[in-house]
């Protein structure tokens, strides 16, 4: 449950969006301002998810949730508060920063407590462990689809402010209910790797900055080199440095494993690929098909709301049957959804479009369960924190690559095309990113299908393991 609630808090950041024509009104700024509320979160909440999840591994994840929803109510009083757009930007990063140990700290509390397991009782022992993190899947798409549904008659009555005013006794609930449960118990915890973690959080942070502001700064722009070269040198002195220590805040050795190293790519490539469909649907609804805002929210709300019925199946699935199958009829079915998205053009209805969105969102429940669940079978009880962390990067990192990339796609093909072939194409493109998922995860998955421990306890889920 607080695993669950932890999750929907974090994905209700969806209510902003229906909020920036307000915002851009109320502050006074630009509509090319509005790259740096996203950008400002982003950067924060992305760079820092692996330090806040072994932060928690390392003084407790009910602790962690505790600090980052406490955290989150200051944040978001100080958005709703805001008189300029420096003090507006400085709260949205703080709010990145809040989130990010919420939402590292909630899957690992679901996969900690699958089946009632503690921590002492070993890894991959763990039965249930699907269905615990379907819990956490549903309540973020929960929060996904509520948060424009929500967010649009709120800021009819009290402006832009009220998408951040509506958070703060959700944000106050949470922190009741985590503090009123019972602690978790967490054995073998490691020492937080302070540096390393400091290492990642500056290599994440420019290497999200270099991708989402590529076409801002142009392929032959200085600074987007040099951000490049600051990641990349970052990045290197990282993995040097892993090598010599016992307990890196993320051991690379495990991506010498192919079903590791796969099952992190199919989470950015899932993700990217599915981020058109928020970046250009809502254009074709209300630009193109003429419908009101409010039926373009209906019609992206489709997809959360399918994801987040999807996910206990793909949880009761996962635990009886393996995570192979699931993983990749959900990649499937995403494809498909996508490529139908392609087609469409100025005679499409608002439920079809509605349909192929509810499409993608079964595709992506079924799919994201048993992915998470591979990833983090993969490190010891000790570290769910850094690998749920680890699997919401992956994910973040999807969605920056799929914006940036179909954004820039569409814009370069719109000139000549015009809206509804460039939609078609940069929809296309997406689509096949999918098809290659599902290729990729059919390849790997002859190679060796992890089986979890409620099928077969004497196989070890993914490959290698940190003693």
């Amino acid at each position: 449950m607080l695993a669950g609630a932890g999750g929907a808090l974090g994905s209700l950041d969806t209510a902003l969006n229906v909020a920036f024509p307000a915002l851009v009104d109320g502050l006074g700024i630009s509509v090319a301002d509005l790259q740096w509320v996203v950008v400002s979160y982003v950067l924060a909440y992305g760079g820092l998810l692996l330090a806040a999840g072994q932060w928690g591994d390392t003084i407790g994840h009910r602790r962690m949730l505790i600090i980052g929803a406490a955290g989150s109510t200051g944040a978001m009083v100080g958005c709703a508060m805001a008189t300029d757009f420096a003090w507006f930007l400085a709260a949205r990063v703080g709010q990145g920063v809040a989130t990010a140990m919420v939402m590292a700290a909630a899957p690992a509390l679901a996969s900690l407590a699958a089946d009632g397991r503690g921590p002492g009782q070993g890894r991959g022992q763990g039965r249930g462990r699907g269905r615990a993190i379907a819990v956490f899947q549903t309540a973020t798409g929960a929060g996904a689809a509520m948060g424009p549904l929500v967010g649009g008659p709120l800021v009819e009555l009290g402006g832009w402010p009220a998408v951040f005013w509506f958070r703060v006794p959700v944000c106050l609930a949470l922190l009741w209910l985590a503090a009123s449960v019972g602690p978790v118990v967490q054995q073998h915890r490691p020492r937080a790797d302070v540096l390393g973690a400091a290492l990642v959080a500056l290599a994440l942070t420019a290497g999200l900055l270099a991708v989402n502001s590529g076409r801002s700064f142009g392929l032959t722009s200085p600074a987007l080199w040099l951000t490049v070269a600051l990641t990349g040198a970052i990045g290197t002195g990282y993995a040097v440095r892993s090598r010599r220590l016992p307990a890196p805040i993320l051991d690379l050795r495990l991506f010498a494993d192919r079903r590791f190293s796969t099952a992190n790519l199919l989470t950015v490539l899932a993700n990217g690929a599915m981020f058109v469909a928020w970046l250009l649907v809502p254009a074709l609804v209300v630009d193109r098909l003429g419908y009101s805002p409010v039926v373009g929210g209906l019609a992206l709300a489709a997809s959360p709301i399918a994801m987040g019925l999807a996910a206990p199946v793909a949880g009761r699935w996962s635990d009886r049957a393996g995570y192979r199958r699931p993983v990749i009829v959900g990649l499937a079915i995403e494809a498909i959804g996508i490529g139908w998205l392609a087609t469409f053009g100025d005679g499409t209805g608002a439920l079809t479009v509605a349909a192929a969105m509810a499409v993608i969102g079964v595709g992506l429940g079924l799919f994201g369960v048993p992915n998470m669940a591979m990833v983090m079978s993969a490190l010891p009880d000790g570290e769910q924190g850094t690998a749920g962390g680890l699997s919401l990067l992956m994910r973040t990192t999807g969605i920056v690559i799929g914006v940036a990339g179909s954004a820039a796609l569409f814009d370069a093909l719109e000139a000549g095309r015009g809206f509804t072939a460039s939609y078609r194409a940069t929809t296309a493109v997406s689509a096949a990113v999918a098809a290659v998922a599902v290729v990729l995860a059919t390849v790997d998955g002859r190679a060796r299908s992890p089986v979890p421990a409620a099928v077969d306890e004497s196989v070890d889920p993914i490959g290698p393991r940190r003693r």
